[in-house]
């Protein structure tokens, strides 16, 4: 997102496989938005809306699979 410059604040959502989103949802790293009804049910990082499929791109690393994420 820093390559991104001031067009950083366009951005409004952010889509990732069901692993890192599970990972930073671990870590405490995702918050959630209330909806309409008052229950926390839409899910952002760092003030962006998440978008989770497993239809994100994975790449056999070295050592681990590589989870492709976009913005």
């Amino acid at each position: 997102m820093a390559t991104m410059g001031d067009e950083l604040g366009t951005l409004t959502a952010i889509a990732m496989h069901s692993v890192p989103y599970n990972q930073l949802l671990k870590n405490d790293l995702i918050t959630f938005l209330k909806d309409s009804t008052g229950r926390d049910t839409i899910p952002t990082f760092l003030g962006k809306t998440v978008i989770v499929d497993d239809g994100c791109r994975v790449v056999n690393g070295t050592n681990r699979p590589m989870y492709d994420t976009y913005l």
